[in-house]
C-alpha cells in the first residue's frame, strides 16, 4: 500500500471534515443523536482548527486522504494554511439552528465550552497536538505514528521538547498509554457525562 504524506492545503478541508465524521465518534462532543446533524458539528469544531494550526498534514492513498495530523506550537507565527473560518462557520450555525437536534448541540457549546480542546498550559510547552484522524479502512499501517512522528520532528525544529493532546475513552486511548505518554489528568467530558476525556503530555 503506498502512503503518501504531504502538507494540506484549504482546499483538503471538505475531505478531511468527511474523514473526521466518518472515522471519530462524536459522542465525546454532543449527546445529540442525530447523525445528520454531525457533519455541522464537525465543520464548527475544524474550521477553527484549520484556522489556527501551526501544522496540518494528511496522508493519502491513490490521492484520496486517509489520515490527518492537526497541531500547534506556540513556538511560531506560522500559520499552516491562510484559511477563512467565517463563511463555513457561519454555514454551520445556521443548518444547526434550524433542527432540534442542532439547538441541543448549539446550546451544549453555549452552556459547557466554547471548544472542546483544553486551553494549553505554560508548563505543557505551548504545544497541542488536536486532532489526529485515520481512515478505519487504513488502521493499523502505522499512518497515525508516522504524522505523530512529523509532528514531533516539527517540533524539535521549533526546539520544543514537550505537548500535550487530548483523548478520551471512545477512542484508542489505550495507544498513548504504550508510547511513551504520560496521562496528567482525567475528567468527565462536559459536553457528555458518560464520556471520560484524559489529557496526555509527551517529551520529546
Amino acid at each position: 500500500m503506498n502512503i503518501h504524506f504531504r502538507t494540506a492545503k484549504a482546499t483538503d478541508f471538505d475531505n478531511v471534515v468527511e474523514l473526521y465524521v466518518n472515522n471519530m465518534d462524536l459522542r465525546a462532543l454532543t449527546k445529540a443523536t442525530c447523525k445528520s446533524e454531525f457533519h455541522s458539528l464537525a465543520i464548527l469544531n475544524l474550521a477553527q482548527d484549520f484556522y489556527k494550526a501551526n501544522m496540518i498534514m494528511v496522508a493519502e492513498c491513490k490521492s484520496e486522504i486517509c489520515g490527518v495530523i492537526i497541531a500547534t506550537s506556540a513556538q511560531t507565527n506560522q500559520v499552516a494554511i491562510s484559511f477563512d473560518p467565517a463563511p463555513r462557520l457561519q454555514k454551520a450555525n445556521m443548518a444547526l439552528k434550524n433542527t432540534p437536534q442542532g439547538q441541543r448541540i448549539l446550546a451544549e457549546r453555549q452552556d459547557k465550552l466554547t471548544s472542546y480542546h483544553h486551553k494549553i498550559q505554560e508548563d505543557d510547552g505551548n504545544s497541542e497536538l488536536l486532532l489526529i484522524c485515520i481512515d478505519k479502512k487504513f488502521r493499523r499501517q502505522k499512518i497515525g505514528s508516522q504524522l505523530i512522528e512529523q509532528y514531533e520532528a516539527f517540533l524539535r525544529q521549533l526546539g520544543v521538547n514537550k505537548y500535550r493532546l487530548v483523548s478520551d475513552n471512545l477512542c484508542t486511548y489505550q495507544y498513548y498509554d504504550t508510547n511513551g505518554y504520560d496521562c496528567v489528568k482525567q475528567e468527565e467530558s462536559a459536553f457528555n457525562p458518560d464520556v471520560t476525556r484524559f489529557i496526555y503530555t509527551k517529551n520529546v
